[in-house]
């Protein structure tokens, strides 16, 4: 081995000292279950994909209803909200919310046979947005009388 080939080599081990991650589906972030290790299998994309709408709902509807009195026009409403919404998901709905709610259905214990954990994991989503529909029509339709 050369003398400059020694040197480079011991250079890049002030690099060595990092953790890599990959990030195993398109929410990324959103769905990390760190305790489960990283050999355990990522949720799939349609278990995601609900989950996400589990979390989305509620909290678009809810940015909408915050938004609804500045009068703005659509195209800036829309605009100001999915700005809202992103970070909403990201910092509160996900990580306190739709994972707490739904962890053992995403990323199930190993011992949990799949055909239960499925059925318990979609009842609990249909049961949360029924929840959120609920509560949406009556602050919408009885209590404040929105379009």
């Amino acid at each position: 081995m050369s003398d400059e080939r020694r040197q480079l080599l011991a250079e890049g081990e002030k690099f060595a000292d990092f953790k890599s991650r990959t990030i195993d589906n398109s929410f990324g972030s959103w769905f990390a279950f760190d305790e489960h290790g990283p050999d355990s299998p990522p949720p799939s994309e349609v278990k995601t994909s609900i989950a996400v709408w589990v979390g989305l709902y509620p909290t678009v509807v809810l940015l909408s209803l915050l938004l609804w009195p500045l009068k703005m026009p659509l195209w800036l409403n829309l605009l100001v909200g999915n700005l809202f919404s992103s970070f909403a998901m990201t910092f509160v709905t996900m990580p306190y919310y739709v994972n707490p709610l739904l962890k053992h259905w995403l990323r199930p214990p190993a011992n949990v046979p799949k055909s239960r954990t499925n059925w318990r994991g979609i009842g609990i989503s249909v049961a949360a947005l029924a929840f959120w529909t609920v509560v949406f029509y009556l602050v919408t339709k009885v209590f404040w009388h929105l379009p």
